[in-house]
């Protein structure tokens, strides 16, 4: 048994109250930028976001939203949707993405099975959810937010309520609520599966522990030095949990607004100096035939991060020959929180080498048969398998508000990631990220 000891370090639940605490002592004068079409970006200061923030969070509980309630979004890439990210978790509340690019089906489904209780939307894509407001039953209240495409206050009408109205009418919160690290802080549903999507819940502290990992040195090493440009959509899987990382940071953000494309990217990287940003290859390749053509500099990135799908290795040289970029292929599920690997050359490999993964969460290749517990999960490389993962966040059940941890214990107990993997090389995880159907995408 085990002495005791006193005087041991102090509790400190791993919530994300203490890094919106943090970046509003620390970085006020720091700047968030969101594109609105046809007009200049719309800028405002880290410490105009945290008032913001502190008074959304006042106008969630006068719309009756309580602890545990689900909060969901419907919307672009921008500061407004950024507040929600942070004032609903802050508040106890649970923020639920809905993926726009869903079938009228599959949100009906989502939306029911979740519970959720208050959908904001932004202005363009209310008509989808029009659609199908009469079949969601738990939902009591519809906010309407301007996103510079449709009006704000009319598409609201005297049925719905609109953001900034909203917003000016209510009272900020003068503290925050004490809240578990276990608590659930917000959910995503998977579509990339068999059958109904599959939610999966994030607590607080599986969001706090992703953040200092996705900016370590070694993953995606973000820092105050940084100027983010947010193309990952927010509504999927958390942005890859960027903007979180970002506000914890102090790193000056942009957000893509709405439905952006290629020569809005290169125009907000080149005027904004950006030095970070993530998205699909085919994205990259638009933009590398659009800066060839047009002559966009964009040799402020040091970094752009890869996922969803294997960048050709002639993408990757391309951008590292002609602009000097890096670009870090990461892969990872929806229930990872959602990164997994991300591929980084160790000191010693040169430039002429393969890349080797970083993992940010773990990974294992087994056998396609049920292991024998307790059996070891490493595998010749000649021996086939499916890559399984062990990650800290839980899957939603048939009712997600008490959901039961699939993770018990590696390897029998971990969540398969649905690609195969030949064995435990490096090669083997590359081809497990290259199949996975939930890997993160835009």
């Amino acid at each position: 048994m085990s002495p005791r000891f006193d005087n041991l370090m102090m509790s400190y639940p791993l919530t994300l109250t203490h890094f919106f605490e943090r970046s509003r002592r620390l970085f006020a004068r720091k700047t968030i930028a969101t594109r609105v079409p046809g007009k200049p970006l719309f800028r405002y200061t880290y410490g105009d976001f945290a008032e913001r923030t502190m008074r959304l969070a006042g106008a969630l509980a006068a719309l009756g939203v309580r602890r545990g309630d689900r909060v969901a979004t419907f919307a672009w890439n921008s500061h407004r949707h950024l507040e929600l990210y942070w004032a609903t978790p802050l508040s106890g509340a649970v923020l639920h993405t809905l993926n726009i690019r869903l079938s009228p089906l599959d949100l009906t489904y989502i939306v029911n099975h979740a519970g959720d209780s208050v959908i904001f939307a932004d202005a363009s894509l209310w008509p989808v959810l029009a659609a199908i407001r009469d079949k969601l039953p738990t939902v009591r209240r519809i906010v309407i937010m301007p996103d510079g495409v449709a009006d704000a206050a009319e598409t609201a009408g005297r049925e719905h309520g609109e953001y900034e109205a909203l917003l000016a009418a209510a009272q900020p919160v003068s503290g925050w609520p004490e809240l578990r690290e276990t608590d659930a802080a917000g959910m995503c549903y998977t579509s990339g599966t068999t059958g109904h999507p599959k939610g999966v819940v994030y607590t607080h502290r599986a969001m706090f522990l992703h953040c200092l990992a996705e900016a370590t040195t070694d993953l995606f090493g973000i820092s105050e030095n940084d100027r983010i440009l947010h193309i990952v959509p927010m509504f999927h899987a958390n942005s890859w949990c960027l903007p979180y990382t970002a506000l914890m940071a102090g790193a000056d953000q942009i957000f893509a607004g709405p439905n952006p494309q290629p020569p809005d990217i290169c125009r907000m990287i080149q005027g904004e100096k950006v030095t970070f940003t993530g998205a699909v290859p085919t994205v990259w390749i638009a933009i590398k035939e659009l800066c060839e053509r047009e002559g966009y500099d964009i040799s402020s990135l040091r970094t752009i991060a890869i996922g969803g799908s294997a960048a050709p290795r002639s993408l990757q040289q391309a951008y590292a020959k002609n602009f000097g970029v890096q670009m870090s292929h990461a892969w990872g599920m929806t229930e990872m929180t959602p990164l997994g690997t991300v591929t980084r050359l160790k000191s010693y490999m040169g430039t002429g080498r393969r890349r080797r993964s970083t993992t940010c969460t773990r990974v294992w290749a087994t056998p396609r048969s049920a292991s024998t517990p307790g059996s070891s999960p490493i595998r010749e490389p000649s021996s086939r398998g499916t890559a399984r993962a062990w990650a800290s966040c839980r899957c939603a059940g048939p009712g997600w508000s008490r959901p039961t941890t699939t993770t018990p214990s590696p390897p029998t107990g971990s969540p398969r990631t649905g690609g195969s993997a030949p064995g435990t090389s490096p090669r083997s995880t590359r081809r497990a990220t290259s199949r996975s159907p939930t890997g993160p995408r835009t």
